[in-house]
């Protein structure tokens, strides 16, 4: 069983059972898990899963010119996200981009921890697909 805390696919069906990585495994995410998924980072025990046949988010990362993500990677040094701040120390935000989705809030990985711990994140870790996320938001 997962201890802590834990990360759940958003792009997979939950239904019958959903596809879950512990903190060390989930950055290795890039590599045991499909492209282009998006994982959801739950900082406390969830009592009640949603359970779901379909994926909770569509694909959010951008394609690449072929119509592919082979692009993604797990290296973030040089990952900066387009016109992307952290609301809580306004710079650009680089590497993984933690955004709220109770509150709507943009964290880069230096403050996610300060925010709210009840609240659940998705955990971007590529260039997005800015009209994809503003279906979901």
């Amino acid at each position: 069983p997962i201890v802590g805390v834990r990360y759940q696919c958003a792009n997979c069906p939950s239904d019958p059972k959903s596809y879950n990585l512990c903190s060390s495994c989930e950055n290795l995410s890039f590599i045991v898990h499909p492209l282009p998924h998006v994982f959801l980072k739950l900082n406390r025990r969830v009592d009640n899963p949603i359970f779901t046949p379909l994926p909770l988010l569509p694909v959010l990362y951008e394609e690449s010119e072929t119509g592919e993500y082979a692009h993604l990677q797990n290296d973030f040094e040089n990952l900066v996200h387009k016109e992307t701040y952290c609301d809580l120390c306004m710079s650009p935000i680089e590497g993984a981009w933690f955004k709220c989705v109770y509150c709507n809030a943009d964290l880069c990985d230096d403050h996610e921890q300060l925010h709210n711990e009840n609240h659940c994140c998705i955990v971007l870790k590529s260039q997005v697909d800015f009209d994809q996320l503003k279906w979901v938001f």
